[in-house]
Order: structure tokens, then sequence, then C-alpha cells
């Protein structure tokens, strides 16, 4: 095993000594327009040139313009296509980025570790000095500038000012890099940690780095312990331009470390899998926002293109960076008022801005596989997947199922594109696939479709000498991202028609030229826990191919967001006939955490959906899998019941993970009854014959059998969800 080992590390040194002979100079294209630096001149392009109607057009500026907006610009290719003030704001208006300017201190983080000023391995006390929190020293040296980049510093976001920066202020929490918490706190002390590895003041550095090369204006302000960013609408928009084209401004190099760039705009820890380097990433399996605790399951703003990076600041200041279409778009202004959260504006922006296209629809579906191009065709689960039409918006989003199946809604005679942005890591790339290259590009077996595009990993058009070289120092372990990113895949056109069959997409991990990858099965479950609109936490279990939640569904709000109905009193409950109620057992909130809510069926079955986005109420048929799988009806009661809680001895095994606890019901007369005794759970399936009824399934205390009942839809019983 040693001498193959060694054979192997041989082969990938004389890779890289005969590429690094062979590579020839090449400057990257640049397929984006810039505009002029020091000048209002932009070129723009006719929103008609995108299919995009005025009317639809006059509607988003509505919403924006409702909803406090001072400045909206959107960038196609680099060209303006919308520009927008309100409410006296102008062109030469200044206004603040908030947050949003923490993506422009990462770019300097990265552009002063290019030139060898600092690293962000480096301890965060090696620039403030030691004591610059009440950490005790040996604390304060496990906190390195990576993360403060990542929000995953371990100091306590607890305190009451979040923004103080004074060390009585910073106290120890955890151990860095366990705990992800939005802190502003340790972000601003990079402003120092800049400062005393450049020597030069934070605007200064800004000014000689970003806003020289790329014309953009504005400065830090300080305000109390923040310094904010504040610039016209235009350089906020500049600076998007220059992210999309991965730090390079019109040919000049701003930050050329592309292995941090990549690093900046990528999954940077798993604690928070939508947040890379102070930039904010979408189409990732889960995310947490700002000040809350709770993993969210899904990409952040499920209506924007999957590979969007975003810059997000306190009252709506968004910078949204779209490679795949080459767009960018900025919002500046005040809070907007139709919403509860700031940043969820930006969502509504995007569903916007999905409807600006003219075309007429007649709806088709379209369903496909989801497949990796291996000898295999090993489906590919949970990945987001878009549809996008011929100007490049988005129509249409779904998420692959375990067995990589997905389907679009389409309009039947266009033509579309569809792309996939698989969540697990790539794999298969070695030096066997360098030297598949060496043969394609030197003609002896040339590479061709999928494996031609895995190959050309710096996206150059042409499989060349520098493609090998890039894949032979990845499997060397000298390189950790490729300019073409992560993965290829196919690009065919897909013309919607009621008559075409199952649509196949094929992914290659880029660099994987010869399909070798074969991608880990996957879980029914793929997060350990599922939060609902209200901000539940409930823990998800996999049995057999479903993924169950852990626990009873404890949400007062449908997916919507509307309030489900509560009756407190028993006859408010009695009269609650055919519409949605839910109820706490004995009205005690007490009975919350442990034992969860109790609904009515016209709740549990309403169509603005009560469990989370991506789940259902399980059918009968859902149910009695379950029951299969645990041994059957006789013994599957036993196998749910938790092992604590049950009358007279009555625990089950648990042997599940269910952990079913004996919650009780709801008699349609409002009577509570079974605590401590039994447990009920809807299915989404009613009686043909009896229409009043539904089938649930109960466990009891004297019993092992998970029975097979059914009762009236005005009973208030337990829910559990199962994921689509």
């Amino acid at each position: 095993m040693r001498k193959r080992k060694g054979l192997f590390r041989l082969m990938v040194r004389f890779l890289l000594f005969l590429l690094a002979v062979l590579l020839p100079a090449k400057n990257q294209a640049q397929g984006l327009y810039f505009p002029p630096n020091n000048s209002s001149v932009w070129d723009t392009m006719p929103p008609s040139a995108l299919g995009w109607c005025q009317t639809r057009i006059d509607s988003l500026y509505a919403l924006l313009d409702s909803n406090d907006t001072k400045a909206f610009v959107l960038l196609k290719d680099g060209k303006i296509v919308l520009e927008k003030y309100f409410a006296g704001h102008g062109p030469n208006s200044l206004w603040r980025w908030a947050s949003a300017g923490k993506t422009v201190t990462a770019t300097l983080v990265g552009i002063a570790q290019q030139e060898n000023l600092l690293s962000i391995t480096d301890t965060t006390s090696t620039y403030l000095g030691p004591g610059w929190s009440s950490l005790t020293t040996a604390q304060e040296e496990r906190i390195n500038i990576r993360h403060q980049l990542t929000m995953t510093t371990g100091l306590d976001d607890g305190v009451s000012d979040l923004y103080c920066t004074d060390d009585t202020c910073l106290t120890y929490l955890a151990v860095p890099g366990t705990r992800w918490a939005y802190h502003n706190a340790p972000y601003t002390l990079l402003d120092p940690v800049l400062e005393n590895a450049t020597g030069r003041t934070l605007n200064q550095y800004l000014n000689q780095k970003i806003k020289a090369p790329t014309g953009m204006d504005g400065q830090f302000i300080v305000s109390g312990y923040n310094r904010v960013l504040f610039s016209t609408a235009r350089s906020m928009a500049r600076f998007g331009l220059l992210m999309l084209n991965r730090g390079v401004w019109n040919g000049v190099p701003v930050l050329n470390d592309t292995a941090y760039f990549g690093q900046m705009t990528r999954s940077s820890q798993n604690l928070n899998q939508g947040y890379g380097y102070l930039w904010w990433l979408n189409g990732t399996a889960s995310h947490m926002v700002p000040r809350i605790r709770a993993v969210f399951t899904g990409p952040m703003f499920p209506s924007a293109p999957m590979d969007m990076i975003a810059a997000l600041g306190s009252e709506g200041q968004f910078i949204n960076v779209i490679p795949s279409t080459n767009m960018v778009w900025i919002r500046m202004g005040e809070t907007p008022p139709s919403v509860p959260l700031d940043y969820m504006f930006n969502n509504i922006v995007w569903n916007a801005i999905n409807q600006l296209s003219c075309n007429a629809s007649v709806p088709v579906t379209l369903n496909g596989i989801l497949q990796y191009a291996n000898n295999a065709g090993s489906a590919l689960a949970y990945s987001p997947l878009e549809l996008v039409d011929s100007t490049g918006t988005v129509v249409d989003r779904d998420t692959s199922r375990m067995n990589g199946s997905f389907s679009f809604n389409a309009i039947q005679g266009t033509r579309y594109r569809i792309r996939a942005f698989p969540t697990l890591s790539p794999g298969g790339i070695n030096a066997t696939d360098a030297l598949r290259v060496v043969q394609s590009f030197s003609g002896s077996a040339p590479l061709t479709g999928l494996l031609a595009m895995a190959a050309d990993v710096n996206r150059s058009g042409t499989v060349t000498a520098t493609d090998a070289l890039s894949i032979a120092r990845w499997s060397a372990q000298l390189l950790t991202s490729f300019p073409a990113g992560a993965w290829s895949q196919d690009t065919n056109v897909v013309l919607a028609d009621t008559a075409a069959g199952p649509l196949g997409l094929r992914v290659l991990s880029t660099g994987d030229v010869n399909g070798s990858y074969l991608p880990p099965p996957p879980s029914p479950c793929p997060t350990a826990s599922v939060t609902d609109n209200a901000g539940n936490l409930y823990p998800t279990l996999a049995l057999q191919n479903q993924c169950w939640m852990g626990s009873n569904l404890r949400t007062n709000r449908f997916a919507n967001g509307d309030f489900i109905p509560f009756p407190l009193t028993t006859s408010g409950w009695s009269t609650t006939t055919t519409t949605p109620a839910h109820a706490l057992y004995n009205n005690d909130p007490a009975n919350d955490s442990l034992f969860g809510r109790m609904y009515n069926w016209f709740a549990a079955t309403d169509t603005r959906g009560i469990c989370p986005t991506g789940w259902h109420l399980p059918s009968d048929a859902e149910w009695t899998a379950l029951t299969t799988a645990l041994g059957g009806t006789g013994v599957a009661g036993h196998a749910v019941k938790s092992t604590y809680g049950w009358a007279s001895s009555g625990n089950g095994s648990n042997s599940s993970g269910f952990n079913g606890l004996p919650a009780g019901f709801r008699r349609e007369t409002g009577v509570f009854e079974g605590l401590g005794s039994h447990a009920y759970w809807w299915s989404s399936t009613g009686l043909g014959l009896t229409p009043s009824n539904a089938y649930f399934r109960r466990a009891s205390y004297n019993a092992t059998n998970l029975f097979r009942d059914n009762g009236l839809k005005r009973l208030g019983l337990s829910v559990r969800c199962l994921r689509d």
C-alpha cells in the first residue's frame, strides 16, 4: 500500500512539473461591461431585451416605493437595466450600507492576506495585543481572524450591547468554531486588525485597494462603536459588479486570491450553511438568520437564484450577486414596513422580479431525474434546482427527492435550461483526471460534451494544459477551488411539451473527467432538525425511507403566517365545527414544550399548510408504511412510545426514536382527556363513506399496538409532519 501511495505522489509531482513547462501564459477573458472610473457614463440595456413588461416594472417600483426604498439599481452583464430613486433621493445621494458593508471588510481582509500582511489563521491577539477581551489569555489565543469573518468567535452575544467592543463587553461563552451567532462586536474588531496589519487607516486602505481601481465613492464613518460605510447607489452596484467578476475589475485584479474568494462565497462552517465570510449564501440545505438561534431548512431566499450571494444590512440594504445570470441588484432605504424582519423584503423583491416577463402562459409540468454522470447513474438527493428561460430569468424552483426526481411548472412551447446546485461536497478528482486532460489537449483522446466541460476547470472555452495543471494541483492538495466552480452539468435546451418524457440532468464534480465519484447514499433526513414558521425547532428522524419529525407539532401559525384559531373555552371549541382550530391540553402553556399542541383535522389539512415548507401531514398509507417498518401493528406502538410518562408502567421501548408521549386529546365537545394514557396523531386521509371522520393512529398505555382508528374531524389530536 505504501508503494502505491509513493507512486501516486510521484505521478502527481511529474504532472505538476510537466504541466508547468507546457503551460502557456493566458489572460482571463472578460465577458462583462465595466463603467469607466470617475465618470457618470454607464451603458444601459433596455428591459425589453430581457422580455420585461413596463407595467410589471411599474408594479415593482410601486412595491419598492411603498416600502420606503431610496434607491434601486439592477445590472445585467454589467449594464444598467433598471435604476430608480424615491423620496427625493438621487444618483448623487449618499446612504448607509449598514451591515452590507461587512462584505467590503471581508474583501479588504482577503486583499491584506494576498499581500502577506496577515493570514486569516492568525490569532486576533496578534494584531490587537493581549487583553482585548475579558477572556483568559488561553481563551483569547484560540480566537483567530477566520472566526471573526465567520461569526464563530464563541464570544457571548447575550450581552446588553451587541455593538460594544470594550473588553468588558467581550465575554466567553463557547469554544471558537463551535457556535454561530450574529455578533457585531467581533466583526467590528476586524477594523483595527486591518489597520494594525496594513499600517493604514480603514478608509486609506479602502481608497487604495478598492475605490481607486473600481471608481467607487464613499467612506466608512464612525457611529458609536461601529464604522458604517456610506456611498451612492451606483457605487454599491460597482462593488456588486466587482464581486460578480470574482474580484477582478475590467481586467485589473483587485482580490486575485481565487482560493480566498471561493472560501468567502461558500459555506464557511457547518453551523450556518448560509454564511460565508460575512456574505450570505442562497441555495444551501439550511440556514440561520441574524439574532435567531433556530436553524431553518432550505435556502434563505426561495424566490432568488440558488447561486446568489448577498450582502445584507439592517433596514433592508441589499446587494444581490447572481453569477449564473450575470445579474446584480442593490436596494437602499429605510425599514420595509411590509415584513416583520427587514431581510425578508429581499425575497419579496425577488418575487416581483420573477414576474417581470411578458410571456403568455400555457402551463405544463416538466419532470426529470438529477444524476451524477458516473457508470452507476447515482441519484443526487436534496439538491436545489432552477428552471431558467432564455432571458436568464428563474421561472420555477424545486429540490430533488431521494431518488433524484424533480418537477417544474413551465410554459408549453417555451425553451428552458435547468440548473442544479448540489449540496454535497465534490469528489473523484485526482491525478488520473489530470492525465486524462493531458491526453485530451494533446489530441490522443479528445474529451467532448459534459466531460470536456468538467475538464475545462478554468472555463476558458478550451481544454488546455492550464486545466490539467489545476486538477493536478487539486489532487496534490495545493488548490481548494476552481474558477469554474465546484460543479459542471448538462446545459441542453429543454422544450416544454406535454409529450415530453422525464428529463435527465447529469452533473459532474468539476475536474472529475472520468466520472469516478460515487456519491454517498442519501439519508431520508438531509438535516438533523427542522424549524416551523413560528420558529419552533424539531429533531428529524430517519425511519426506513421516511423522514419524520421527532416530536409533536407546536406551531400556532399556518405556513403563510396566518394565526390558527385558538378557542380557549369548552363552548368555543365545541362550536368550531368545520373551521380550523388548535389547543393546548387544559389550556396550560406548560404542556406546550413537552407534549406539543393539538389540532382539529380542518387545521391539520388546511391549504395554507400546517407543516414547515417541504413537509406534509402524513397520509393513512404513509402511517401504514411506518407501522410495517416497525414490525407491524401489534408491536409498533411499543416502538413509538417514549420510555417515560405513560400510566401504569405502560412505557414503550422508543426503539424507533419516535418518542411518542401520552399527550391525550380534546373531544369534539371541548373536554380534554387521556393525558398520560393515550397519544393520537392525525393522518390526512378522510373516510369516503363517512365524510365527518378521518383516520388517525393511536398508542395506549395498556397495549403494544399502534392502532389504526378513525374519528370525528372535530377532535383535537397531535400532529407529526413527514418530509415530502
